[in-house]
């Protein structure tokens, strides 16, 4: 093989090594995109849908069990010695049960759950036989004491019966859904993870066809590593409950960019979750000190 041989053949190699590092750069730069898309899709699911309808769930159930508390109250004492306002809370919360189920039936439709949402409408029309009931047994306590108002405790108890039952329907429904949101975002998350870990391998591979493909592939790579690294590093803290992590890649304009936007939403969303929980501990300890 002669010189010139020699120097066709190595330039066509090099020019080779680059067609194939752009065409695997490029192939994937797409699969990296493609799957931090489904991370955010993911991810979105979950913060716009899964866990407002827990919220909403959890607040329906605290509106119900707050007007038969204060029903029940107001039974109990006949609204003496000042103890006469159980109506008038009983009233706030039933305003804001029917507000709580409208706004949650509407985020299940729009989320396209017809089933979810028809769960809700169920109890909404439940809900108002129940607490016509559950006024007329408490005005009979207080009007006529326990003699009066124990004669419609056993249809009251047939209200309430069929109310709960309606409840846990509807919130067997929502935390069905929601754990299988949980599950196509860790899916996807997963998924993600894999492909730029795949796409990292393949961008070595031109590097067996010339030393200045290797220094190419190596800067390219050692950039995404440290991306990708610092991102896992933070997925796995906010997995361990520690999401006081920041979260690096914010400010990027690129896929590490969405992908880092879409952790925040997971951040974020995990927060709310823990503040609702402890607004409905509070609510629930309020409850049973009241």
């Amino acid at each position: 093989m002669t010189v010139r041989q020699r120097l066709y053949l190595s330039t066509f190699l090099l020019a080779l090594a680059l067609a194939l590092s752009i065409a695997i750069g490029v192939f994937g730069l797409a699969a990296t995109k493609d799957s931090a898309n489904l991370a955010m899709g993911a991810n979105r699911q979950m913060g716009e849908h899964a866990i407002p309808l827990v919220a909403a769930a959890k607040d329906i159930k605290l509106e119900v069990v707050q007007v038969q508390q204060f029903l029940q109250d107001v039974s109990a004492t006949r609204g003496l010695d000042g103890l006469d306002d159980g109506f008038s809370k009983a009233e706030e919360h039933a305003k804001a049960f029917l507000i709580s189920a409208k706004a949650a039936s509407e985020l299940a439709r729009r989320a396209g759950l017809a089933d979810i949402a028809a769960s809700i409408d169920a109890v909404g029309h439940i809900f108002p036989s129940y607490y016509a009931e559950g006024k007329t047994m408490a005005t009979s306590y207080v009007a006529g004491g326990p003699e009066a108002g124990n004669k419609l405790m056993a249809s009251f108890d047939n209200k309430a019966e069929a109310m709960q039952a309606g409840l846990d329907a509807m919130t067997e429904l929502v935390q069905a859904y929601a754990a299988t949101s949980v599950a196509a975002s860790d899916t996807a998350m997963t998924s993600s993870v894999t492909t730029v870990d795949r796409s990292q391998m393949m961008f070595l591979l031109p590097a067996a066809l010339a030393l200045i493909m290797v220094t190419f592939a190596l800067v390219t790579v050692s950039g995404t590593v440290t991306a990708l690294r610092g991102m896992t590093d933070a997925m796995d803290r906010l997995a361990d409950g520690k999401l006081d992590t920041a979260i690096p890649a914010l400010g990027r304009h690129d896929e590490m960019g969405e992908m880092a936007k879409a952790v925040q939403v997971f951040k974020q969303n995990a927060l709310d979750k823990l503040r609702l929980e402890a607004e409905q501990r509070a609510a629930e300890e309020a409850q049973r000190q009241s």
